[in-house]
């Protein structure tokens, strides 16, 4: 085991150098683009100035554009989030031994390990989305989630990570990412609108 964990370390140090080093000129001219839409866009609104559909047209695009490459923040971003959960898992029983009834309460029992992983999330999503028809706005599924998991989350599910939102949200935003890069969801739904490919 410990050979194993040596070739994970490994790896990790690896990818943490390849991160350090990595220069897209694209990648920084998007973001300083990104950027300049943004500051125009909030000096017209605070002028109480309309705002030109090209120019939020141009907004969106880029921030989609954005978010679907693996630039370094992303990475470490989720890599902190991820290896987290991955201590704190190190000291806690397997919750797969948890009794049905405290199952339903495990929310309440332990705040620090998350009771739903991605890849008990992922159905979730599909299913989600076959329910409302396909596709449907971001918030609407995300919404639709909660409801139906609610009960079930974790003090851990529920903490806020990356941007400020809770854990569960950002994996589902994960999942996201990937369904669209295995081609199970549509990349190129309109913003903010999440689709299952047909």
């Amino acid at each position: 085991m410990i050979e194993k964990a040596e070739q994970i370390v490994s790896q990790l140090n690896w990818l943490m150098d390849e991160l350090q080093t990595y220069e897209n000129h694209e990648l920084a001219e998007k973001k300083t683009r990104f950027k300049a839409v943004s500051k125009s866009i909030e000096t017209l609104q605070r002028g109480d100035l309309s705002v030109p559909a090209e120019l939020t047209r141009m907004h969106d695009t880029l921030r989609e554009e954005l978010n679907e490459l693996d630039y370094p923040e992303k990475v470490f971003s989720y890599l902190y989030d991820e290896l987290h959960i991955a201590l704190k898992r190190i000291s806690k029983p397997s919750r797969d031994i948890v009794s049905g009834q405290q199952r339903m309460y495990l929310g309440r029992l332990d705040r620090d390990t998350p009771h739903f992983t991605r890849s008990e999330l992922e159905p979730i999503l599909i299913e989600t989305l076959q329910n409302l028809g396909g596709s449907a706005s971001k918030e609407a599924v995300e919404d639709e989630i909660e409801r139906r998991l609610h009960n079930e989350f974790s003090g851990a599910d529920l903490d806020t990570v990356g941007e400020g939102i809770p854990r569960w949200k950002k994996n589902i935003q994960w999942i996201r990412f990937d369904l669209v890069k295995r081609g199970i969801m549509k990349k190129d739904s309109p913003y903010g609108v999440w689709a299952l490919n047909k």
